[in-house]
C-alpha cells in the first residue's frame, strides 16, 4: 500500500511539474507599466475658535498690569510653506478719539524657536526666512501670544471708552515652491 501510495505522489509530481513548465512556456507575451499618482499641495490651518486677550488691568498707580496669554496654531501641511499673519485691527466705531492707543500687540514664534512682534492692524510678517516652515511629516505647532499694548496707561486710558472690542487675526499659508 505504501509504495502505491509513493507511486502515485511520483506520478503527480512528474505531472505537476511538466504541466507548470508547459504553461510557462506557452506564454506568448508580458510586459509591465508603471502606476504614478500625484498628491496636491495642501495645508489646513486649526486656530482657536476665540482667543481672549482679558481685561486692561491698571493698578494702583494707573501701571498696565494686564494678563499675557499664549495659544498653540496647529499647521497642517505636506509641503513646505510661508505663514503670514495679518490683524484688521479693533474697531473702535466714534468709542476712541483720534490719538488713541493700539490696543493689542501679538507676536509668533517661528520655526527657529525665535519671537516676531507685530501691532493689531499691521501684518505679523512679510514672506522672508522667518515665514518659512518645511514639511515634517507632523503636525507643525506655532505658539500665537498677544498682550494688551502697555500704552494703555494712567495718561491715555480715557482716550477709548470703556466696552468690549474684537480684532480679527488672519492666519494665510502659501506654497514656498
Amino acid at each position: 500500500m505504501k509504495r502505491l501510495v509513493v507511486s502515485l505522489l511520483m506520478i503527480f509530481l512528474v505531472i505537476g511539474v511538466g504541466v507548470a513548465s508547459v504553461a510557462a512556456e506557452s506564454q506568448l507575451y508580458k510586459n509591465q507599466f508603471e502606476v504614478i499618482v500625484k498628491i496636491p499641495e495642501f495645508a489646513r490651518v486649526v486656530v482657536p475658535e476665540v482667543f481672549y486677550l482679558g481685561e486692561v488691568i491698571l493698578d494702583k498707580n494707573m501701571q498696565n498690569q494686564s494678563a499675557d496669554p499664549i495659544t498653540e496654531i496647529f499647521l497642517l501641511t505636506n509641503t513646505d510653506v510661508y505663514v503670514n499673519f495679518e490683524s484688521s485691527g479693533f474697531d473702535f466705531g466714534d468709542n476712541a478719539v483720534e490719538g488713541a492707543p493700539n490696543l493689542a500687540g501679538y507676536r509668533w514664534k517661528d520655526a527657529e524657536d525665535k519671537w516676531w512682534y507685530f501691532a493689531s492692524g499691521s501684518m505679523g510678517n512679510s514672506f522672508g526666512k522667518k515665514s518659512l516652515w518645511h514639511w515634517t511629516g507632523d503636525v507643525i505647532k506655532i505658539e500665537f501670544g498677544a498682550n494688551i499694548a502697555e500704552a494703555i496707561s494712567r495718561d491715555i486710558f480715557f482716550m477709548i471708552r470703556s466696552g468690549g472690542y474684537r480684532d480679527v487675526v488672519k492666519v494665510t499659508v502659501f506654497s514656498a515652491k
